[in-house]
């Protein structure tokens, strides 16, 4: 996420977080924040199955979070599913 921009992309956080828990599927959604750099954060999402990955994408809980637009805040940069 762009520099100093920690705080505005955790309130979007916390919004999304909400909503993705209401979600039918969602197991989790966890952000853990790097003690020595606050602008790397690290998301952990579990769902039942592939199938609620799929309908999370497509929701419209996440709008404010764009998939690989690298340098805006509610950016992420990278995805790598485990």
């Amino acid at each position: 996420m762009k520099h100093g921009e920690a705080d505005n992309f955790l309130r979007l956080l916390t919004e999304v977080a909400a909503e993705t828990a209401k979600e039918n599927g969602s197991l989790t959604y966890d952000a853990h924040i790097s003690i020595s750099d606050p602008d790397n954060l690290m998301l952990v999402e579990s769902y039942v199955d592939q199938q609620a990955v799929e309908e999370h994408r497509a929701s419209r809980t996440t709008p404010g979070i764009q998939r690989g637009n690298s340098g805006k805040a509610g950016s992420v940069n990278q995805l790598k599913p485990f």
